[in-house]
């Protein structure tokens, strides 16, 4: 299986590539979603194969990637250097990257983190921003964290 190696803290993240002669498109999808979703979304079916060598990723914590307990390990810069070390695995200097819900968060974090390695972003259902300190956003970050200490069943 494909996987790259973060250079920062030696996690593996799971990667599948279409190798193929056409400009490299780096997909991440959103929270909860593997490669094998990834593949048949709307966005990866509309690239047509001869002209881009699509690269799907699973982030870290989701699919085949290694999945960290620590929240401390889901760092934007850690999930960026995830990112590169797929780059690098391939001998990529530059791709596109898309990335849609929490994949559109990891692509603000990549512009920020690693901008020399992107040729363009594309980035849906997400913004740059804090986010808000509201009762949705606790609720979430509570369960989280309860999830950490109390096992699943708490989320």
């Amino acid at each position: 299986m494909p996987y790259a190696r973060n250079a920062e803290d030696g996690r593996r993240v799971y990667f599948e590539d279409e190798v193929g002669e056409g400009v490299p498109v780096v997909l991440h999808g959103g929270f909860g979603e593997s490669v094998d979703l990834l593949r048949l979304s709307p966005i990866a079916q509309a690239l047509p194969a001869d002209e881009f060598r699509l690269i799907y990723v699973d982030h870290r914590g989701h699919g085949r990637s290694d999945k960290p307990h620590e929240p401390e390990a889901y760092a934007m810069t850690l999930r960026v250097g995830d990112a590169v070390a797929v780059l690098d695995e391939l001998g990529i200097d530059r791709a596109h990257f898309v990335g849609m819900s929490w994949g559109g968060r990891l692509g603000f974090g990549i512009g920020e983190h690693a901008p020399q390695r992107v040729r363009s972003l594309v980035i849906g259902g997400q913004q740059p921003y804090r986010w808000p300190d509201r009762p949705l956003t606790r609720v979430v970050t509570e369960g989280l964290e309860a999830s950490q200490t109390e096992g699943m069943e708490a989320f």
